[in-house]
């Protein structure tokens, strides 16, 4: 599988491990530079930085840092998060024995990939690895998380360490959103079985005309939606239509009137989700239609409205 470096990455493990055919359809949709995404580089870089040379977090502050193209300023805010992700680190880890943002590769299970992980220290039998997060809305968990537990299977392999750890401690730090991070434990029957499943998926992934298989938590962040009909079934699906509900409507189609008290919250759940769905049509038809492709939305007035939450 050579050439496969960036293509199942652990940092996109919960879009390819639950839909394989993402894979293949984000190659044509590459992901897009974000102020967001940009943040969380210049955080990571001022922890690992503050981690390997030992110096205070204020250094940093007043000046700006230049990630894909986007001017981050390091605020007040973001030095007090830089000094929580420090004493955090300093109140579980051990004085020494720390690896700061260690390669690891994943040939056993998915050859030709690798992944950085943020931090990690063995004490005795037991392996932990931790990753910050620094999303403000989308809260992460490292329960069950495919990111954080490649790092440990990565970790594990790279260092020669199968046989040798018996438990691992999974920690996410998420400074700027309270429901999100956390801690969990695992053994190394529960990774191992794990990552039986990462090599399956991985397969499957990999393999010509890979499914898709569309839901909230791999569509969430995948840069291909707009262009994927499957996720556009699955919007429908959640508000209880389909394609042909929609071209047998002359007007705007109406929720069903007998929705039970399970759909409702359904879509309720996902609301945010479908209005991004909906506005996303809306952007990529008008600039279409501005382009001579398709004159069909200019006697629209703003289709984002016909579905209220």
């Amino acid at each position: 599988m050579s050439g496969t470096h960036s293509k199942l990455s652990p940092s996109s493990a919960a879009r390819w491990m639950l839909c394989p055919g993402s894979v293949s359809l984000c190659e044509k949709y590459p992901s897009k530079a974000s102020e967001a995404a940009a943040e969380g580089t210049a955080f990571h870089e001022i922890v690992s930085t503050c981690l390997e040379l030992g110096i205070e977090p204020s250094v940093f502050h007043g000046r700006s840092f230049t990630c894909d193209g986007f001017k981050i300023q390091i605020d007040d805010e973001m030095v007090d998060h830089v000094q929580d992700a420090l004493d955090l680190i300093s109140e579980i880890a051990p004085d020494d024995g720390l690896f700061i943002e260690t390669r690891v590769r994943l040939d056993p299970w998915l050859p030709g990939q690798s992944g950085t992980c943020d931090v990690a220290w063995i004490s005795g039998r037991t392996l932990t690895i931790l990753a910050w997060k620094f999303g403000r809305w989308h809260a992460v968990s490292p329960v069950e998380n495919p990111q954080i537990m490649l790092y440990a299977l990565g970790f594990i392999s790279t260092r020669k360490l199968i046989g040798q750890i018996d438990e691992v401690v999974l920690i996410i730090q998420q400074p700027r959103n309270s429901a999100g991070g956390g801690e969990c434990r695992i053994n190394w029957e529960e990774l191992d079985a794990f990552a039986k499943q990462v090599e399956k998926a991985g397969r499957e992934a990999l393999a010509p005309n890979a499914p898709l298989r569309a839901g909230y938590m791999q569509c969430m962040f995948c840069p291909a939606v707009n262009a994927c009909e499957e996720f556009a079934r699955f919007n429908l699906d959640t508000m209880g239509m389909s394609f042909d509900d929609l071209d047998a409507a002359e007007t705007a189609p109406q929720m069903p009137k007998q929705m039970t008290p399970a759909r409702r919250s359904y879509v309720i759940q996902h609301g945010d989700m479908i209005r991004t769905w909906l506005d996303n049509l809306y952007t990529d038809a008008l600039d279409a239609a501005v382009k001579g492709h398709d004159l069909s939305l200019i006697h629209i007035s703003e289709p984002t409205r016909l579905l209220s939450i």
